[in-house]
This record gives structure tokens, sequence and C-alpha cells, in this order.
């Protein structure tokens, strides 16, 4: 409504605004996507200064998801 007021088809207006950027915000990212030839070769590498194992990062994701979970639950309850 600060956009564009509370007249008659000013809700129209915004969605179609937010709906054509997001449209190519997508499409931006479909572009990044379908230029990838080889999704292992661009990948190849960006965790090497990592010094943990995989199994290791396995088990912190899930801890980490596990959190989450718990401080939603803990929030909506309230």
């Amino acid at each position: 409504m600060r956009l564009y007021g509370s007249r008659k088809g000013s809700l129209s207006i915004a969605s179609e605004r937010a709906f054509t950027t997001w449209l190519s915000q997508v499409s931006e990212a479909l572009d990044i996507v379908e230029s990838i030839e080889d999704p292992v070769e661009t990948i190849y590498g960006m965790l090497s200064h990592v010094k943990r194992t995989g199994v290791e990062l396995q088990h912190e994701a899930g801890r980490i998801r596990t959190d989450r979970v718990l401080k939603y639950r803990d929030a909506t309850r309230l």
C-alpha cells in the first residue's frame, strides 16, 4: 500500500510486478545452471579447505537441523 496506494487495482499491480521480478531472477538462475556442463568439475575443490571428513560433516548437519527444529518448536509453543 505504501508503493501503490489503496486505490482499485493497486494489489494487482503490486502482485504483477512481484511476479515479474521473481521470474526474471529465476530465469537468470536457470541460465547459470544450464551453462554448467559438468557439475562435479564445477564444485571440485570447493571444500578442500575443510579439515573434516564427509561423515563428520553429515553428523554436524544433522545436529544443526535438529537444533533448528527444536528452536522452532519452542518458539511456536509461546
